[in-house]
């Protein structure tokens, strides 16, 4: 069986910035994250989610990587305000 998991980020008029979850082509609100219009969660209170349920603790030793593996990925945490053109 197969999803299709779309994470999808929103800015409004302010210039705030929105996440919200589309699962199958429907949305799917975040529990505990709705703090937006149609089921969207700012991303400031989305990556405090984060770095809360990870505490100080790197996420390879909370996800338990193994050393042999990439310890660092950038474009995970990277999270850039824009897109950036080619």
């Amino acid at each position: 069986m197969g999803a299709r998991i779309i994470v999808e980020r929103l800015s409004d008029a302010s210039d705030n910035k929105w996440v919200r979850v589309i699962v199958n082509g429907n949305v799917m609100p975040l529990k505990n994250c709705q703090d937006g219009v149609g089921y969207t969660c700012s991303l400031s209170k989305l990556r405090g989610m984060f770095m809360k349920k990870l505490g100080d603790d790197e996420y390879t030793n909370w996800c338990k990587v193994k050393h042999k593996r990439p310890q660092w990925l950038k474009f995970y945490w990277d999270w850039k305000d824009r897109i950036e053109s080619n």
